[in-house]
């Protein structure tokens, strides 16, 4: 189970209100904590803005300390889509998250959730982020199939790339373009030039496609905050599990 929770009341309320503008907290809280009074573990998903990125060290000790059961702690910085483009929410300052996010894992004591940034990976060697480019069958209400549950709509930017089938209800079946599918086979990070000399490269496989290319070819990606972010965590990783093994071998 991993659930969608901004970590802290008043970010909740504001940044996830029901569709008649109440404050969704108490709601999202008797869950949590029903999940926690019957033993299941769970994992928490919050986005941070530039409002709310200050907070993210007091997100993480509220989280660990009034739920248990929480075995993640999933935090990413908004991305400007969706209800983003109304709300006037913003995406945070990479420095300003980086800076949070390992204010954060210092002060959480042993046991507390794990901290997880999506590209960040140290444990995982691999060319590919995601399902994307390998034959990821999302069917929408309408029909549709994308590669992406980021891109359901046609009015996406992004849905010429990640949209490469619909479902025939008069023919009653599903009809592919051959050639979207191969270039969505080509989004691998052996693909990316600007990947090729990063250390990170077999850990984040070049970051989620849907955030950093759009309708760009893999070829034209150059780069971004996020890859700042990732970088500085998976090294921080990368240190952790050296520091370990030293320990370990050399008590």
């Amino acid at each position: 189970v991993n659930i969608s929770f901004d970590g802290l009341p008043e970010l909740q309320d504001r940044q996830r209100p029901f569709a008649n503008g109440r404050g969704s907290f108490s709601a999202v809280d008797q869950t949590l904590r029903r999940l926690d009074a019957a033993g299941k573990n769970y994992g928490i998903r919050a986005t941070l803005t530039t409002d709310s990125v200050a907070r993210l060290k007091d997100i993480a000790l509220f989280v660990a300390e009034r739920y248990p059961h929480c075995r993640q702690l999933h935090i990413e910085p908004a991305w400007e889509c969706g209800r983003c483009l109304a709300s006037g929410e913003h995406t945070p300052d990479t420095a300003q998250f980086l800076e949070g996010f390992l204010a954060a894992l210092a002060a959480l004591p042993k046991g507390s959730p794990r901290l997880v940034f999506s590209a960040a990976r140290q444990e995982h060697l691999t060319t590919t982020f995601c399902a994307v480019s390998r034959n990821s069958f999302v069917v929408t209400a309408e029909g549709l199939v994308t590669a992406c549950y980021e891109v359901c709509e046609t009015s996406d930017p992004r849905g010429e790339r990640f949209i490469y089938g619909h479902y025939d209800f008069t023919g009653h079946r599903y009809v592919f373009d051959r050639e979207k599918m191969a270039a969505l086979h080509g989004l691998t990070v052996p693909h990316m030039p600007q990947c090729r000399d990063c250390f990170c490269k077999y850990h984040c496989a070049g970051d989620c496609p849907a955030k950093l290319l759009e309708n760009d070819a893999p070829a034209d990606h150059r780069g971004s905050g996020r890859c700042r972010i990732t970088r500085a965590i998976t090294l921080h990783q990368l240190s952790a599990s050296l520091g370990a093994t030293e320990t370990e071998d050399n008590p």
